[in-house]
């Protein structure tokens, strides 16, 4: 008997991490949008990278972000409490679609509120792609076959501040942990967020060996600490090429970027033992 399969793999991407998301056959400029109670309009651009012609529907998404790093769809009870972005923010047009190597603007326009409590307000923007048409062979097929149409989507978080920008953020005793056999490593920091609005910079990690000089050793570029988490572990990427455990300084600086690349949330010094540098187990290697 003959016959065709289609799969069709759904992906949800949304990153932090980028101030340009590329992924697969769309790129996205800014990666996230914070407006500013007083703003009245941004815009996002969107590039098709491929050479085929492709689709996105525009749509309001509401996620809420998960200590272990990414997030889950908001449940219809939350929403009754979470301080949403979409009903203050219009986004035009609703449907992009772009030719190859075409790129196109998307303006996101604040409505006129008034009487907002301060605060936070964020939803994300999905793209969502739409499935090219596949044609089915009007041939006979001897053997079964599978045709796979890669349907990716992504989405950005879009924020509205209201208030005077308040949020703390102080890191417990870091971890280092090393692999002397893959000359590699991770630094994890406890993080702890205060205050009504979210962060966003930079995390670094500098060791300084004792009678020597500071140098990166582990990195988390554009980390968003959002206004759900107020206790967070995450994991710094290692940066360090040439490390050998003893004792020491670690510094940990999250510094702001963006509107708030004047702003230090933790620039701090930690005393650090050789006999607290651990072994980077396996299994720990992919933990964010």
């Amino acid at each position: 008997m003959s016959y065709s399969n289609r799969l069709i793999l759904l992906f949800i991407f949304a990153s932090c991490g980028l101030p340009t998301i590329s992924w697969a056959n769309l790129l996205i400029h800014p990666n996230s949008i914070n407006f500013q109670v007083n703003e009245r309009s941004q815009v996002i651009t969107l590039a098709n990278t491929s050479d085929r012609m492709t689709t996105y529907q525009l749509q309001w998404k509401e996620n809420i972000a998960l200590p272990a790093g990414g997030y889950r769809v908001m449940q219809e009870s939350e929403k009754t409490t979470f301080k949403l972005a979409s009903p203050y923010i219009r986004f035009s047009p609703r449907q992009v679609t772009l030719g190859p190597r075409e790129r196109q603007s998307v303006k996101l326009l604040l409505r006129r509120v008034r009487n907002l409590q301060d605060g936070e307000y964020r939803s994300h923007l999905l793209f969502k792609a739409m499935p090219s048409d596949v044609s089915e062979s009007a041939e006979p097929i001897k053997n079964p076959t599978m045709n796979i149409s890669m349907v990716l989507n992504f989405s950005i978080p879009v924020a509205l501040r209201v208030g005077d920008y308040d949020a703390q953020v102080t890191v417990k005793q870091p971890e280092i942990q090393y692999d002397p056999i893959r000359n590699t490593g991770a630094v994890f920091l406890s993080l702890e967020r205060r205050g009504i609005h979210s962060a966003f910079g930079d995390i670094s990690a500098f060791w300084k060996p004792k009678g020597g000089t500071e140098y990166l050793l582990a990195k988390s570029a554009n980390h968003s600490l959002w206004t759900e988490l107020n206790q967070y572990r995450h994991r710094l990427s290692w940066a360090a090429s040439d490390f050998t455990p003893q004792n020491g300084e670690l510094r940990i600086h999250y510094q702001g970027v963006k509107l708030f690349r004047d702003l230090d949330y933790v620039n701090q010094t930690f005393d650090y033992k050789q006999s607290n540098i651990s072994v980077l187990p396996s299994a720990n290697s992919s933990l964010d």
